[in-house]
């Protein structure tokens, strides 16, 4: 996807700059720094955030109500509200993967220590270990 300087995604989100800045500070968009330092942000991570992004400057998203704005009659209409759907379930599939993994990793934190503490009210050493040797003794 194309890097777009922030007035001009905040032209193709129909909304301000302000915003932008906004959604930025809040964490809720994602950008990257170019050579001259300055921020871009994708049209995927726009299109994530505010929906369907039109080359006009138009948002097809109606923010008030979180619905796609746009004449569904036609089959233009439902193939852009296909694709928006089709892009949210994507974000929401790989957003629930990573908390899954997430998910799993705590629990294999949280049995460890759970073995751990059982370990310390037993006055257990874990067998598995050898003392170490001080540096000086090289033999």
């Amino acid at each position: 996807m194309a890097l777009l300087d922030l007035t001009t995604a905040a032209k193709m989100a129909g909304v301000s700059r302000q915003t932008i800045y906004r959604k930025m500070s809040e964490g809720a968009i994602s950008w990257d720094i170019d050579k001259q330092g300055k921020r871009r942000i994708e049209t995927s991570e726009l299109m994530r955030v505010f929906g369907p992004l039109n080359s006009h400057g138009e948002n097809l998203r109606d923010v008030t109500n979180n619905t796609v704005r746009h004449n569904t009659e036609t089959v233009e209409g439902y193939q852009i509200a296909i694709d928006s759907l089709k892009s949210q379930v994507e974000s929401e599939r790989q957003r629930a993967l990573r908390a899954e993994s997430e998910v799993d990793f705590l629990r294999s934190a949280l049995s460890k220590a759970q073995d751990d503490v059982q370990k310390m009210l037993t006055h257990q050493t874990d067998t598995n270990t050898t003392p170490s040797r001080p540096w000086w003794k090289f033999w």
